[in-house]
This record gives C-alpha cells, sequence and structure tokens, in this order.
C-alpha cells in the first residue's frame, strides 16, 4: 500500500527503475568529446566558447517583470526540483575531477579572476552495469513522492520522525526561538557544514532534502509542509485511534505525496508548459474518477536533460530581491532582501520582525517572477554565493549549468530540436523559435557552428509556447518528463487498484490548492488569492 521510502520496487518487473542512487536515465545518447566521458566539444573537435563567455553575451542583465505569474511559482518549482533530482558531485577538486570555468579576458564582472570553480559530477555505471559512456548519480528517488519532506532512505526518515511516542507519526519541530507561541519549525542541526561554514553556531534547519538551507524562501516551503504533515496526522489521530505510529506516519505521507502531486499537476504545470503542451503530453488530471494511464513499461527516471538544463528555466524568473509583506499585504513595514543575502541564511524564516513565515510567504504570493527570457539578474550571475553580499562577486549560475550539461554530456540545442519533432536549424538565422534577431546574432558570435549551440542557453532565447512560459524545445523535455513520471509511478494518486485511495478520498484530494495549504499552516495568514502561482 505505501511506497518505499528509497523508491525501490514501485515497478515489480524493474525494481531499481526511480530509485535513489541509480544514474539520471537519457532521452539522447550523451555526448561527450572523446565519446565516453570528456567534455562535449564543438563540431569541428575544437572546444566550446567559455562557459562564462555564453553567459554574460546572451544572459544579460536586464529586469522584465512577469504581469500575471507570482514568486510562488519560481519557489514551487525549486521545492520540487529538489524532490526529483539531487546530482553527485565529486568530493575531490583535483584533476581529472576538477573542470573549472575560465574567465574570458574581457569579462565585464569577473576581470582579475582566472577562473570560477568547477567539480564535474560522480560518474557512476549505468544501470545494467555494463559498459558505456560516463553517467551521473541522482541521489534522490524519482518520484513525486515528498522525499523533500521525508528524505529518500529509512535512515533519513527515522531520523526526520518524532518517534518519543510510538503511537503517533509525527515530524520532529523545533520550538519557534523568539516566541514560543508561534507555530514549531523544522528541526535544527549542528551538522549542515554550508550553512554553518561562515557563522559557526547559527541555527542550521534539518529536512528530508539536504538543500532546505540553500535559501530563506525554500526554507518556508519546507516548514509549511512540515507542519501540514503534523497538522494532517493529527486530524488521522483523531479519527483512528487504534492506529499505531508508523500507519500514522504512512498514511500521512501518503496524502502529503498525494498533495504535492496534484498541485505541480493542477497549478505549476499548466502555466509553465500552456495548455496545448499539457494535452499533447497528456498531463491534464481527471475531473473524476480513476487514471488508467499506469504502465510498467514506462521509465519514470529522471532524465539527464531535464535535470542539467531543461529544469533549471527557473532561474531565469529570480528577481534581485524578495518582498515580505505585512497583515494587510504591505511591503512597506519591511525591508525585501536581497538574494545574495538569503543563501544559506534561514534565520530569515524565524524573524519575527519581518513575520518570519508568514511574511516570506505572502511576498512569494504577491511579488512577480522575472519574466521567462534570457535576462538573468546578476544576483545569479555575479553574486551568487558571495562572501560578502550583496555586491561581493560570488559565482555564475547561468555558466555553471552550461558546463554542467558539458559535463554530463548533454548534446547541443539542435539534437534536441529534432528529437522533439521540430525544425532543425541549418545555420544561425534558421533558429526559427529565437525570434529577436539580435539574439540570433550573438550566438553567431560565440558559437562556431549552430550544432555547438548549448541546450540551456538556447533554451532561455526561444520564444514562449502559447499559454505557456517555456519555449518549445523546454516544453518538450519538460512534459515528456512529467508523463513518464504520472505514467510510470505505480502508486500515482489518480491511479486505480487494490491500494488506491477510494473515490470518496480522491474527490478531497482534488480541492487541494497550495493556498489552502498555506492558510492552515501560517501563523497569521487570513486572506490570500485561491491560485498563489498568479497574481491576485
Amino acid at each position: 500500500k505505501y511506497r518505499s521510502l528509497d523508491g525501490t520496487c514501485n515497478n515489480l518487473y524493474r525494481p531499481l527503475i526511480g530509485r535513489a542512487f541509480t544514474p539520471f536515465s537519457r532521452f539522447l545518447t550523451p555526448q561527450y568529446g572523446d565519446g565516453v566521458q570528456s567534455l562535449r566539444l564543438s563540431r569541428d573537435g575544437s572546444p566550446l566558447p567559455e562557459a562564462r563567455r555564453v553567459s554574460f553575451s546572451i544572459a544579460e542583465s536586464k529586469s522584465v517583470p512577469h504581469h500575471v505569474n507570482t514568486l510562488m511559482l519560481m519557489q514551487w518549482g525549486q521545492f520540487l526540483d529538489h524532490d526529483l533530482t539531487l546530482t553527485a558531485i565529486s568530493k575531490i577538486a583535483t584533476d581529472p575531477t576538477c573542470a573549472p570555468i575560465k574567465i574570458p579576458s574581457d569579462d565585464p564582472s569577473f576581470f582579475g579572476k582566472q577562473c570560477l570553480e568547477f567539480v564535474r559530477s560522480q560518474e557512476v555505471p549505468n544501470l545494467n552495469c555494463t559498459l558505456g559512456p560516463r553517467e551521473q548519480l541522482n541521489q534522490i528517488t524519482s518520484y513525486i513522492d515528498a522525499s523533500n519532506v521525508y528524505g529518500s532512505t529509512v535512515e533519513d526518515a527515522n531520523g526526520l520522525r518524532d518517534l518519543s511516542n510510538p503511537r503517533r507519526g509525527k515530524l520532529l519541530q523545533s520550538v519557534h526561538p523568539q516566541n514560543d507561541k508561534l507555530k514549531k519549525l523544522l528541526p535544527t542541526t549542528k551538522e549542515n557544514a554550508e550553512c554553518n561554514k561562515h557563522e559557526p553556531g547559527k541555527t542550521c534547519f534539518h529536512a528530508g532534502d539536504e538543500r532546505v538551507n540553500e535559501q530563506s524562501a525554500l526554507t518556508v516551503l519546507h516548514t509549511v509542509w512540515l507542519r501540514e504533515h503534523n497538522r494532517i496526522e493529527q486530524e488521522l489521530f483523531k479519527m483512528n485511534p487504534h492506529w499505531n505510529g508508523k500507519t500514522l506516519f504512512e498514511e500521512t505521507r501518503r496524502i502529503v505525496g498525494a498533495m504535492m502531486q496534484h498541485v505541480t499537476f493542477n497549478e505549476f504545470l499548466p502555466i509553465v508548459l500552456g495548455t496545448k503542451s499539457m494535452e499533447r503530453h497528456g498531463l491534464n488530471l481527471l475531473q473524476q474518477g480513476f487514471y488508467s494511464g499506469y504502465r510498467n513499461d514506462v521509465d519514470p527516471s529522471i532524465r539527464n536533460s531535464f535535470a542539467t538544463a531543461a529544469f533549471r528555466f527557473g532561474h531565469t524568473l529570480i528577481p534581485k530581491s524578495f518582498d515580505r509583506f505585512n497583515e494587510s499585504w504591505s511591503t512597506n513595514s519591511y525591508p525585501s532582501l536581497d538574494l545574495s543575502t538569503m543563501f544559506f541564511q534561514p534565520q530569515h524564516a524565524f524573524d519575527t520582525k519581518a513575520d518570519g513565515v508568514d511574511g516570506m510567504a505572502r511576498g512569494l504570493c504577491d511579488q512577480n517572477i522575472e519574466s521567462f527570457d534570457r535576462f538573468v539578474v546578476p544576483q545569479v550571475t555575479v553574486h551568487l554565493f558571495s562572501q560578502s553580499p550583496p555586491n561581493g562577486l560570488g559565482t555564475d549560475l547561468v555558466a555553471l549549468n552550461i558546463q554542467r550539461a558539458r559535463d554530463h554530456g548533454i548534446p547541443g540545442y539542435n539534437h534536441w530540436r529534432q528529437w522533439c519533432g521540430l525544425s532543425r536549424a541549418a545555420d544561425f538565422d534558421s533558429l526559427v523559435d529565437i525570434a529577436d534577431p539580435a539574439v540570433r546574432s550573438k550566438l553567431r558570435r560565440v558559437y562556431r557552428h549552430v550544432d555547438d549551440i548549448d541546450l540551456f542557453a538556447a533554451g532561455i532565447s526561444e520564444r514562449p509556447v502559447e499559454g505557456g512560459l517555456v519555449g518549445p524545445t523546454f516544453a518538450c523535455i519538460i512534459g515528456e518528463q512529467f508523463k513518464n513520471l504520472r505514467q510510470g509511478d505505480r502508486f500515482w494518486y489518480e491511479n486505480t487498484g487494490a491500494f488506491s485511495f477510494s473515490t470518496e478520498q480522491l474527490q478531497e484530494l482534488r480541492k487541494v490548492t497550495l493556498a489552502k495549504v498555506l492558510c492552515n499552516n501560517s501563523d497569521n495568514i487570513s486572506t490570500i488569492q485561491p491560485k498563489v502561482m498568479e497574481r491576485p
């Protein structure tokens, strides 16, 4: 009845498919420079342009706020990504695992520096343990199963459970350090090296995903879903006093995972992909009855191109700063936070001077995202993880994305166009979905051949599909991945079968909204728009 925590045996015929600590799978055969493992090269065998040059040439700095969608869309995307992908990075930063990103002599921001640090992803055998090109490891389950709340191993889950009462299935929480009358927070930990790096002894949080402290708005969503687990567990305990702690935990986990699937397919994906792409990939949810589309021959594991390029589209949506709103939805009371001041600074989530979790949650629901386009704010391309924010030099996320895709042997943009059934460009002028002639000109100056163009650089330059955010190539890769995650998940919440939800339970799950989850788990959010990924 219940999923395994590590994803094993979801598929009864291929029990390792989608399991934590298995390699990413692929839509296309990898393209390595030497055919086996070295970074991708250009078509003529020479090195590709420096990833940093591609970044500052294509992903220029400009703010273009989106007129409809809120920052919650971006934040849900990151939270969801941390339920699906966690690439293992080599622990030894020496050759051949070190592949630094060279800084061009004419770099407008990093002049004086020689390179940006880059360590290659850990190489692993393929799932069949046969000889073949280099593969990379996904350390978490591929399924939408709330592993970011519960972890992807039994050990993770046991470390997060409150085992003080064997009759209960609650998760551990910590008392709010500034006001013990406020709702509880995530459990604290002293073991998060990244979070403690600059300030030993700082309050850092522990959750089902190790990146919980990466930036404060992400910490807020982790907090909300921890509280939602304990809220549901409390209700189930009242209704089923005969259940033991294990049953309460698993039943609650089952419901929370179903809620995350519903929010993703009902609120998030329609905005990202648009109506036609949703229909093309069979992603529309049923309004009633059960889903009968489960197939044990579908591989739901995360594809390398999705994790390394297409689902990183959200990096273009990130604003320079995050607003915090008071109870009357006004920003005037609290200063906004520059993104670079939020990295590994989870204390913003409990700062009562700015209404803590509630203040940040309201900001996510009311602030505009940046538009999906090639423009990316300097907080992401220059000041990322800066040790002296907001304006100190850090690293460049766009350059890292491009280098990571080369590290993983992700084929160039033109190959993806062909795989998606879209027109393949014969030259730079025939990049039909990159409408701006100025961008085509920039690509011509940076790359020697149209086949050399990196998937991420071109993907963020495409015009959006009708009614969606992303362009057709990213819509294709993202749509195929989520189609597989639905069709290939034996525990998909709409599924029919012996262990499925009842008709009545399924109808209740269909009423779930992220807005309601926020209302139920805030201290003082009394009004909110029904669709929190869209401006009220």
